[in-house]
Parts: structure tokens; C-alpha cells; sequence
């Protein structure tokens, strides 16, 4: 039996508790909202259903606009766009949004459960674009361990710079009675304010320009259209192994010049 949740947001209420039971006596999970404003909240909350069926005409936000912001809270989710007919322009403006399907209600409910069987991840995608997208995976992890190591290093390298043009400075404050533990402890700090300010300026880029643009742009491939996947969660866990190769990085240096002889680092001493 299978396992997969199903999303439905219709403001017809008969409509969607019919669809609810439908599906249900299939053995899928179902939640229903009335409303695209509805189901956002819930997935700004982390439900993450495997396909959501989207009516596009409601009140208030209407299908294409709550797939807009399903692109910028759930950009992998699968989405079939449900309507009482067929407009080109409708359709042409979903599949560029990312829509999976387009399906006519209500003459055959049942049609829309065969379509949304095959939407689940298993099925619905082929394995050559399933093979492509775990392609493209691996190299987003992998560039992106490539630029946890290359900032580190950059990191490494400008408090090195920085602790050996000082190396006096230090020197003196060893001589005056600081402790070699609080002038490292500092050292570390400084790496983390520096990794804060660069996260922070990464993530306003991110999600304030480059993820809303692609969602709203995106760069038309022979066999779909891409979009900058960021998942907030995995972005964050990045952002912490950064915090933590930076004060890495600024500590090993620091203790460098803090082992040597005091007045050697202050008469400028190698």
C-alpha cells in the first residue's frame, strides 16, 4: 500500500473532502487547506507532502501565485494544478512555474488520483532525469565542500597575516600580564565575527536575490527548467561548519605566534 502524502488545496469544500476519500481508499495520506495561504503556512512549518494538488482559481491567493511561493518554500515539491477547464495561457505559465501536470476537474476525479500516483518520487521520475538530478547533487556538494576548504584556508591565511603583523602587539600584551589562552580566545572570535558578516551577506544574496530571481527566471534546459534549490536547513548546517573551520582557522595561527618567546615577539624576532 503505498505511503506517499498528498497536499490538496481547494476552497471547494465538497470537492476536496470527495478527493480526500477518493485517495484515501487508494492508502494515501491526505491534508487538505482551503486556501494557498493555508498550505504555505505548513510547509513554513516543515510539512513536506510528496505531491500537492493545487485548484487554480481561489480567493485570495490564487493557484499561479501560491505556486510562486511554493518555488521559495518548497522549490523540489511536486505540484499538479487542478481547474474547472483548459486555458492555454493558464497552462503554459504553470509548466513554466514548474507545474508536474495539468488535470481538468471534476469530470473524472478518479483521474486525478491516477495522476498523482505517478507524481510520487519513485515513479514519476524517469531514470535518465533522475540520474541527471542526483548528478547535478553531487557537484552542488561537492563545490560546495571545495568552498568550505578554500574559505578556511582564506580564513587561515588572513589571521596568520594579520597575527604576524602584530606579532609586538602580541608581545607586549604577553608582557604586560594577558594570558597567551585570552589573546587565542580573541584570535577566534575575530575568525567568527568574519564568518558571521560573510554568512550573513551570502544568505541576504541568496534568498533575498538569486533564489527569487531563478524561481521566478528560470534557465531552460532540453529537459526542464532549472532553479536554484537552497533548503534553508541544509544552507544553515553549511553555514555552521564555516563558523566552526573559521575559528579553526583562526586559533592555529594565533597559538603560532603565541608559543613564541615573549621578548622575541617583541623586538621583532623570527
Amino acid at each position: 500500500m503505498s505511503t506517499a502524502t498528498l497536499a490538496i488545496v481547494d476552497d471547494d469544500q465538497q470537492f476536496a473532502e470527495y478527493l480526500q476519500t477518493l485517495l484515501r481508499s487508494r492508502g494515501y495520506e491526505t491534508q487538505a487547506f482551503d486556501s494557498g495561504d493555508a498550505l504555505l503556512a505548513a510547509l513554513r512549518q516543515g510539512a513536506v507532502p510528496d505531491v500537492i494538488l493545487l485548484d487554480v482559481l481561489m480567493p485570495g491567493l490564487d493557484g499561479l501565485e501560491t505556486l510562486r511561493a511554493i518555488r521559495l518554500v518548497h522549490p523540489a515539491a511536486q505540484v499538479v494544478m487542478l481547474s474547472g477547464g483548459q486555458t492555454p495561457a493558464t497552462i503554459v505559465e504553470a509548466v513554466r512555474l514548474g507545474a508536474t501536470d495539468y488535470v481538468v476537474k471534476p469530470g473524472d476525479p478518479d483521474g486525478v488520483g491516477e495522476v498523482a500516483l505517478v507524481q510520487t518520487f519513485d515513479q514519476a521520475i524517469p531514470n535518465g532525469v533522475a540520474e541527471v538530478r542526483n548528478t547535478f547533487e553531487q557537484i552542488g556538494n561537492a563545490i560546495s565542500s571545495v568552498g568550505l576548504v578554500v574559505a578556511s584556508i582564506t580564513m587561515f591565511i588572513v589571521i596568520f597575516i594579520n597575527a604576524v603583523t602584530r606579532r609586538k602587539f602580541i608581545g607586549i600584551l604577553k608582557g604586560i600580564g594577558i594570558s597567551g589562552e585570552a589573546i587565542e580566545v580573541s584570535y577566534m572570535f575575530q575568525s567568527l565575527f568574519y564568518a558571521i558578516i560573510g554568512a550573513s551577506i551570502g544568505l541576504l544574496i541568496l534568498y533575498g536575490f538569486l533564489v527569487p530571481y531563478f524561481s521566478a527566471h528560470p534557465i531552460v534546459l532540453p529537459i526542464s527548467n532549472a532553479i536554484i534549490v537552497a533548503p534553508f536547513t541544509g544552507t544553515m548546517v553549511r553555514v555552521a561548519l564555516l563558523a566552526f573551520a573559521t575559528i579553526v582557522a583562526g586559533y592555529i595561527p594565533a597559538r603560532m605566534i603565541v608559543r613564541k618567546n615573549t621578548l622575541d615577539s617583541i623586538l621583532g624576532r623570527n
